[in-house]
């Protein structure tokens, strides 16, 4: 049957529900990071029930059951109905929260449950949908609303939390899209082929497709879709006419100059490096120089208070810093409890930092913005908060300014750089990221949530341990980093 999820594949790609149909077994499994966001989900779904009070929960399978249990709750009274259950010409949905507003007229509000801090553009067509079948069914549908977490809310124990947005002439709009478009999703169940669709943009958007690497395994390193700042559209559509390769795509598209280095960079197989741009960032530099990562983590309903939902909150770093004799001393902080971790994090990196010496980091728009944040609140520490704002050194500025390598793959992240530039490391024992207990800065949040959740010592022991490792990999890379730029000197930095 065609649900709601299904259909919003469909919307997505029509290829995509296609093979979750036909050929699920080539999908990539969710990751922890997703299966948290479906457990968020739920965490959100069940606060929404808790805010309209007393209601019939359907929750039994298979999903004809649930139909029945859903008409037999209207027919008992009740106003609200979580998960109401509805089938029709092949098609179902589950609606978040029903309410009855007249059960002999059949008249009905949906509310869709949302654990975002906006409405968005594929939250109508799924409400689309649902009212839709709803009103194929007979029901008189006389509003459709999103509840979606209020990013201003600072307390999660707050009915503000949580607000309602009126989207029923939006939704009414998109019904028509819905319906000139299930048919056609209808069809996909009895079709022996998969439909021709083309890899871009919709394999990410609005939802990372599970087949993607799947349909994008041919795609050749050093594609079309990794020249810099190429606009997904473009990528696709030379892709589409069979221009793969991004040596190929300056017969064929306008390039930037900095789009022009890097296909330069890729036709000639080694990377263009200006050594200038390396001296004036290394010049910048002063000791003892500290080098540091650290991760954040983000909740649609915190445990704590004065953060609102899903806003980013620190609770590990790892500084590295070099005096001028080449002496490192590394420390590494992970906040060990399910207390607030931000101002512990804040008194520790304030500590260890000092006011002196440049501070490095990658991507120093996101540092800084997590300082200043910390800055507001807690103004006790707000000026050494500031002077280690003031002294933050980017290596991802220092390296786009400085090399052009076709080993990035048109990225300059620290996953991208590292296994390509520190070819004989001196502090790392790995500079691959594929063997670490921990992937990505996502699921650094979700390793430390077991972590401080956990009570088995020998678990809270492993956790630790990845994530050490995760943070240093990443701080120790950037000292690497400004060592393998001095080579490029010629040692005389």
């Amino acid at each position: 049957m065609l649900s709601k999820t299904k259909f919003l594949s469909g919307l997505q790609c029509q290829k995509k529900l296609w093979m979750e149909i036909h050929s699920s077994e080539l999908a990539t499994p969710p990751s922890e990071t997703t299966e948290r966001m479906f457990s968020f989900g739920h965490d959100v779904g069940a606060r929404a029930q808790a805010y309209f009070g007393e209601g019939r929960l359907v929750d039994r399978w298979p999903i004809e059951d649930a139909a029945n249990d859903t008409v037999e709750a209207i027919e008992n009274g009740f106003r609200f109905i979580y998960e109401a259950t509805f089938i029709s010409s092949g098609r179902v949905v589950k609606v978040d929260v029903l309410e009855i507003l007249d059960a002999k007229e059949k008249r009905v509000r949906i509310v869709e449950v949302k654990a975002s801090n906006s409405v968005k553009d594929e939250h109508i067509n799924d409400v689309a949908f649902q009212r839709a079948v709803l009103t194929d069914l007979g029901y008189v549908v006389d509003s459709c609303a999103i509840m979606h977490l209020n990013h201003s809310c600072m307390d999660p124990d707050s009915r503000d939390l949580l607000i309602e947005v009126n989207v029923t002439e939006r939704a009414m709009a998109a019904e028509r899209m819905v319906r000139s478009t299930y048919p056609q999703l209808l069809d996909l169940w009895e079709k022996e082929d998969k439909p021709d669709v083309g890899i871009g943009s919709h394999c990410s958007k609005p939802y990372e497709c599970a087949f993607k690497d799947h349909c994008w395994a041919d795609v050749p390193e050093n594609s079309v879709f990794n020249i810099p700042n190429l606009k997904m559209e473009t990528s696709a559509a030379l892709y589409e006419e069979g221009i793969h390769s991004a040596a190929e795509a300056e017969k064929h598209v306008s390039l930037s100059d900095k789009q022009g280095l890097y296909v330069n960079a890729v036709k000639a197989g080694k990377p263009i490096i200006n050594q200038e741009a390396a001296r004036e960032f290394l010049d910048s530099l002063e000791y003892p120089i500290h080098f540091l990562d650290f991760e954040a983590d983000a909740l649609p309903i915190n445990r704590f208070k004065n953060i609102g939902p899903w806003r980013q909150f620190p609770f590990q770093f790892c500084c590295a810093t070099m005096e001028e004799n080449g002496m490192i001393d590394v420390l590494d902080f992970v906040h060990p409890n399910l207390s607030d971790p931000r101002e512990n994090f804040v008194e520790n990196l304030v500590d260890e930092i000092g006011l002196s010496g440049s501070v490095v980091v990658h991507n120093a728009s996101y540092e800084k913005t997590r300082l200043e944040e910390m800055a507001q609140l807690f103004p006790q520490h707000g000026e050494k908060i500031r002077s280690i704002i003031q002294r933050l050194r980017d290596t991802e500025v220092g390296l786009r300014q400085s090399i052009v390598h076709p080993g990035f793959k048109g990225s300059y992240s620290l996953k991208a750089v590292i296994p390509v530039l520190v070819t004989c490391p001196i502090l790392l024992d790995y500079v691959g990221y594929e063997g670490l207990g921990i992937q990505d800065g996502r699921q650094a949040g979700a390793v430390w949530d077991k972590y401080v959740h956990s009570t088995d010592e020998d678990e809270r022991g492993r956790l630790l341990l990845h994530l050490w490792t995760y943070c240093r990999q990443d701080t120790l890379g950037m000292v690497e980093i400004v060592e393998v730029m001095r080579s490029w000197l010629g040692g005389n930095e």
